[in-house]
C-alpha cells in the first residue's frame, strides 16, 4: 500500500539552495511536476535530488509562483519541464527567472508521443487504428518527422533553446485564453497540445535517456552514473508497464468515465477506453452543457466506473450519475502521494495499475 507524504517546500527545494556549493556538488536540477522530477531523480539517483516547484498541493494548470520558487528558478543549473502546455505560468516563469539556464522541454523532445486536446465530454475512438498507432508511438518512428535515435539527444539543450521562441509563441497563445470558467467548451484553442504526456510509457522512457545526456554534457564527470542510471529507469519502467497493460485486460465489461481528461495518453498507449469525462484537459470546471452531456450518454448504462482525479470535487461526478449505480476509484495522474525519489515513475503506473484492477472488480 503506498502511504500519503506530506513534505515542505524546503524538502522539495533539495538542490537548488544558495549558490555556496563544493565544486563536486551536483547539479541544481529544478522541475515543474512530481511525475518530472521522478524520472529526474531516477537519472541522478545516487548523485543528488532535483528540486520540484509543483509539488502534492499544487494544481499545475494555474499555478502562481510563491517567491521561495522563484529564488529556486533563478539559481537552477538545469530546468528540466513538461512544456507550456501543462502550466502557463511556469512557463513564463521560467523564461523570465531561468532564461538563461540550460532547460529541457519534453513535450518538445524529438520522437515524444504529443496527443491534442480533446473538446467535448464525450470522447471518440477510432477502432480501426488504436492499436496500430500504439506499435507506432512506441518505435517512436518518422511521423510528424521526428524519427530521431535517442543517442542523437546530446546537445538536446541547444534543439530546446532554439525551439524556446517559436514553441512559446504560438502555445502560449493557443493558452492564454485556457481559464477555469464555467464554460469548458471554449477553455482551449482547438489544436492545443493535451499536457499529460508523461502518462504514455514510452515518452516517459525517451526522457529518461534525454535527461542523461544532458545532464552528462554539463556534468562530465559523473556521465556513465546518468546514463547507467536512465538505462535502469527504463527497465523498470518497462516491468511496472506490463502490469498496467493486464490490469486494462481486464476492463472489457466497464463502462469508463473519468472525472478529468488527464487519460488519454493511457488510452492511446494501452488500448484503453474511457468513454468520456466529467473536466477536460485543461482542468477547466464544467459547464451545464458538457455535464448534461455525459449524462445523457449514461443513461441505462451498467458496469460503470469513475477514474477519480483526487483534484476533481466528487460532487461533479455526483451531479451526473446521481443514482445511477457505479464504482469510484481514485486514479492520480500525479501522483500525489507516490513517495518522491528514483522509483516514482515505475510506481506511479503501479498505482495506476492497482486502481484500474479495482475496477475490474464485480460491481
Amino acid at each position: 500500500m503506498i502511504r500519503p507524504l506530506r513534505f515542505t517546500l524546503a524538502a522539495l527545494l533539495v538542490g537548488a539552495g544558495s549558490s555556496g556549493f563544493a565544486q563536486d556538488a551536483p547539479p541544481r536540477v529544478v522541475t515543474d511536476i512530481l511525475p518530472v522530477q521522478g524520472l529526474v531523480a531516477q537519472v541522478m539517483d545516487g548523485v543528488g535530488m532535483p528540486a520540484v516547484l509543483m509539488g502534492p498541493d499544487a494544481e499545475p494548470h494555474t499555478h502562481q509562483m510563491r517567491p521561495s520558487e522563484a529564488a529556486a528558478l533563478q539559481e537552477a543549473e538545469l530546468v528540466v519541464w513538461t512544456g507550456v502546455a501543462m502550466s502557463p505560468p511556469f512557463a513564463k516563469a521560467r523564461e523570465q527567472l531561468a532564461g538563461q539556464a540550460p532547460h529541457l522541454e519534453l513535450m518538445a523532445v524529438p520522437g515524444s508521443n504529443v496527443l491534442t486536446m480533446r473538446a467535448g465530454a464525450i470522447h471518440e475512438h477510432d477502432e480501426h487504428d488504436e492499436h496500430d498507432e500504439h506499435d507506432e508511438h512506441d518505435e517512436h518512428d518518422d511521423h510528424n518527422d521526428h524519427g530521431h535515435d535517442e543517442d542523437a539527444h546530446d546537445d538536446h539543450a541547444h534543439e530546446g533553446d532554439a525551439h524556446k521562441d517559436d514553441d512559446h509563441g504560438h502555445e502560449e497563445n493557443a493558452h492564454k485564453d485556457e481559464n477555469h470558467g464555467a464554460d469548458d467548451d471554449h477553455d482551449h484553442a482547438e489544436g492545443a497540445s493535451d499536457p499529460h504526456a508523461w502518462l504514455d510509457p514510452a515518452n516517459a522512457r525517451l526522457w529518461l535517456t534525454v535527461v542523461a545526456n544532458e545532464l552528462a554534457r554539463i556534468d562530465p564527470a559523473r556521465a556513465q552514473t546518468y546514463l547507467s542510471n536512465a538505462r535502469t529507469g527504463a527497465e523498470a519502467i518497462t516491468r511496472a508497464e506490463a502490469d498496467v497493460a493486464l490490469a486494462v485486460s481486464g476492463l472489457d465489461a466497464r463502462v469508463l468515465v473519468s472525472s478529468h481528461d488527464a487519460y488519454q495518453y493511457l488510452e492511446d498507449h494501452f488500448g484503453l477506453r474511457i468513454e468520456g469525462s466529467v473536466r477536460a484537459a485543461s482542468g477547466a470546471a464544467p459547464g451545464a452543457k458538457r455535464l448534461q452531456e455525459l449524462q445523457i450518454s449514461l443513461q441505462g448504462r451498467a458496469g460503470i466506473c469513475v477514474l477519480s482525479d483526487p483534484s476533481v470535487p466528487a460532487r461533479q461526478v455526483d451531479s451526473v450519475l446521481g443514482d445511477v449505480p457505479h464504482r469510484v476509484v481514485s486514479l492520480d495522474p500525479l501522483g500525489r502521494t507516490v513517495a518522491p525519489g528514483p522509483g516514482f515513475y515505475p510506481a506511479l503506473l503501479n498505482a495506476l495499475a492497482e486502481a484500474l484492477a479495482e475496477c475490474a472488480k464485480p460491481l
